[in-house]
């Protein structure tokens, strides 16, 4: 997750793109007004066109007439994806795109093949290979809305950047911000577990040292499990600084919940290391979000990370958000329990 991840330098991670000298050419756009800022589009048909101010997105699939002359892929297309939470430059370079490199197909060799800092909360980059390159870019809005851009259009690598700065430096933020609530998982968690303050998620830690922190994401794109395997392991590796193995991530098999809710558990094996990292998903099917969920417990225990990822509901289930770790540690200690005189929030 973002308080843990490292932050790497990819100074050497551009490389030369095949550039021609002139632009290439690029099909026509038009602007699509969407919650809280607008940008500038190829035509096609719209497939997913969301509403909500706190996140969604508009997908569509473009139009085959307007890219008529134009080498492209095979189903071209533009998404775009918004959540009230921003993203800084380290966590898009550091994070998001070696977990992207890993989910391509694993009969192709995906890397990233640039990477930019546009301006001031506006970065891009191109991944992928040069059959299948892939443009993402993100545009930071105030206040904290994050738009995220992913383009699948052009079939050569220069094409694709070109377009992906184009659509990066189109995005208008509105003149007056969109102030929305970022969603909130629902928690029913054991009474020694306190919530911890964070600015971008949901974190909460126990007396006996766990921590529990989630993430609300856009819901709509669910991956099999073998790239998001994959993800997780160069996601891992980010944070631990040390190479990992896409065979040390399991895919755990556990009990339908109460409610029926889909949801996968996930388990990342660290040899030498006294537990391993737990990860959980949880689709909240027509709420437009989903929520991933990272465990750490203090050693390996599958059976205790289920039954918290099961204590984890969408943000329209019923809740009891705990007090403050802090003052769940001060009245522990108080009475007698020394697990809570030494606990730090962390």
């Amino acid at each position: 997750m973002t308080s843990r991840l490292a932050k790497l330098a990819w100074a050497t991670v551009a490389c030369g793109l095949p550039f021609t000298g002139a632009l290439a050419q690029q099909p026509q756009t038009s602007r699509v007004s969407l919650p809280g800022f607008s940008i500038s589009l190829p035509a096609g048909s719209v497939i997913e066109d969301g509403k909500q101010a706190a996140g969604g997105q508009h997908v569509r699939a473009l139009s085959q007439d307007a890219l008529a002359g134009i080498p492209h892929l095979d189903n071209p297309e533009a998404r775009v994806m918004w959540l009230a939470r921003s993203m800084t430059y380290d966590e898009f370079r550091n994070q998001f795109l070696p977990a992207a490199s890993a989910m391509m197909p694993s009969t192709i060799e995906g890397k990233v093949l640039h990477v930019e800092n546009v301006s001031e909360g506006r970065f891009l980059a191109v991944f992928g290979n040069a059959s299948l390159p892939i443009g993402v870019g993100v545009v930071n809005c105030p206040v904290d809305l994050g738009i995220g851009i992913l383009l699948k259009l052009h079939s050569t690598a220069g094409p694709q950047l070109e377009a992906i700065q184009a659509m990066v430096k189109s995005v208008r933020c509105a003149r007056e911000p969109v102030l929305v609530d970022r969603p909130r998982a629902a928690v029913r968690l054991s009474k020694d577990f306190g919530r911890v303050l964070q600015p971008k998620s949901q974190r909460y830690q126990s007396l006996d040292g766990e921590i529990i922190e989630i993430l609300a994401t856009e819901g709509s794109a669910h991956p099999e499990s073998d790239p998001l395997e994959r993800a997780l392991a160069a996601v891992t590796q980010m944070d631990l600084e040390r190479p990992m193995k896409r065979e040390w991530v399991k895919n755990l098999a556990i009990d339908e919940r109460a409610d029926l809710r889909p949801t996968r558990l996930f388990r990342v094996d660290i040899p030498d290391a006294r537990s391993p990292f737990y990860y959980g998903e949880l689709y909240c099917e027509g709420s437009g979000f989903d929520l991933f969920a990272k465990i750490e417990l203090q050693r390996k225990n599958d059976a205790l990370a289920e039954l918290r990822l099961s204590q984890i509901g969408c943000p329209d289930d019923k809740s009891v958000e705990p007090p403050e770790f802090a003052k769940i540690a001060e009245e522990a200690c108080r009475k007698g329990d020394a697990r809570g005189c030494d606990a730090k929030p962390r």
